[in-house]
């Protein structure tokens, strides 16, 4: 990918969006492209966190291991997405798996780098305003998930990830996106037996159809 198509292309992401074109361009000129089959891994939970991540095209899933050594999706990188940014400033390795869910285009920016970026006062101040954005974002996310009912989860949920469709091929499980939601996948049964019921959800195999 050319230099101008990541630009356009960080500029593009809600994460970027505010920062000044030279600003951009700085970010632009360290990056790499990189194209993932399916299933593909990016990076491994506890590898060294040597790039952060932009998603160009496709899907990216998020798995994290748990204490008994199964691995649960906690989360789904949609194309304008920032990811694996915690290794700029929280920890040294990856927190989770990446995966390939389909075919993906992402754009690699070295944490070296982009580091050395932030040293020139202009180019950090900025970037300071952007990680504040974010986390408002995710403080509103806190409080959906502990505040609001199962339903609006599920339906926020949906919303988040995959816009206004009616049919969602969510390419996750049940149990996985009840770990995703913070719920018990007990207690998300019981919730999708209910909306099958009424006719406003019906989940059969890999596909979500809802209803009015």
């Amino acid at each position: 990918m050319a230099s101008q198509g990541i630009t356009d292309l960080l500029q593009g992401s809600d994460f970027f969006e505010g920062l000044s074109e030279p600003t951009l361009n700085a970010i632009a000129r360290l990056c790499s492209t990189q194209i993932l089959k399916k299933d593909q891994i990016l990076f491994t939970e506890d590898s060294p966190g040597e790039r952060i991540y932009l998603l160009a095209s496709g899907m990216i899933q998020l798995f994290k291991q748990s204490g008994d050594g199964t691995s649960s999706l906690i989360h789904l990188v949609h194309p304008g997405d920032l990811f694996a940014e915690v290794v700029l400033f929280e920890r040294e390795t990856y927190p989770v798996t990446a995966i390939a869910a389909q075919k993906c285009s992402v754009v690699a920016i070295p944490r070296s780098g982009f580091l050395d970026l932030l040293d020139e006062k202009g180019a950090r101040e900025e970037f300071l305003r952007l990680l504040m954005k974010k986390l408002r974002l995710l403080t509103r996310h806190i409080r959906r998930l502990t505040g609001d009912s199962l339903e609006a989860r599920f339906f926020g949920f949906l919303e988040d990830h995959f816009g206004s469709q009616r049919v969602i091929r969510p390419q996750m499980t049940k149990k996985d996106m009840a770990a995703a939601m913070g719920i018990t996948p007990e207690a998300f049964s019981r919730f999708l037996t209910k909306m099958k019921k009424t006719g406003r959800v019906n989940w059969e195999k890999d596909v979500i159809k809802l209803g009015k």
